[in-house]
Formats: structure tokens, C-alpha cells, sequence
């Protein structure tokens, strides 16, 4: 989420009164194209991938597993499961 409102405060802050010729518009997509690559860096979690790592696992997995892990419910477990299994 912290990606895309920085997006935004890059698109929001793009000066576009003075394109005026063809290198004034370079000018600014080069801007806003180092903009979202310094955003993107900035944001992007690395994962380290082991041997023990899980192909399959997926965002969905994860909100599923800490929802379990915060209620400790067996509705929330059964939900877990079967998120994995459909992501499977």
C-alpha cells in the first residue's frame, strides 16, 4: 500500500504546464520513470527462497494463517485449510 501512495504523490506532484516540445515531455516520463523504480525500491519486500520454501504460497495463504493466529478459532482453522488446499 505504501507503493502506491507513493505513486501517487508522484503523479500528483508531475509538473505538466511546461511541455512545451518533445524533450520537456522526455524529460518528465524519464522523471516519473525513475520515480516509480525509486518507489518500487524503496517498497518491495525481498524474500529469500530455501529449499524448504512453499511454491504455492500465497498472499491469500498468509491473511488466512495470521487471521487463525489471531483468534485461535477452529471456524478460522478449517478456513486456513481450506485456502490451502484451493491454493494447492
Amino acid at each position: 500500500m505504501a507503493f502506491v501512495k507513493d505513486l501517487i504523490t508522484v503523479f500528483k506532484n508531475v509538473e505538466t504546464s511546461n511541455i512545451t516540445n518533445k524533450d520537456n515531455l522526455e524529460d518528465i516520463v524519464n522523471h516519473i520513470g525513475t520515480s516509480i523504480n525509486q518507489a518500487w525500491t524503496k517498497n518491495a519486500k525481498w524474500s529469500r527462497i530455501s529449499r524448504y520454501s512453499k511454491q504455492w504460497w500465497t498472499e491469500e495463504c498468509s491473511k488466512s494463517l495470521d487471521n487463525y493466529r489471531m483468534t485461535r478459532s477452529c471456524e478460522n482453522w478449517k478456513k486456513f485449510k481450506k485456502v490451502v488446499k484451493n491454493t494447492k
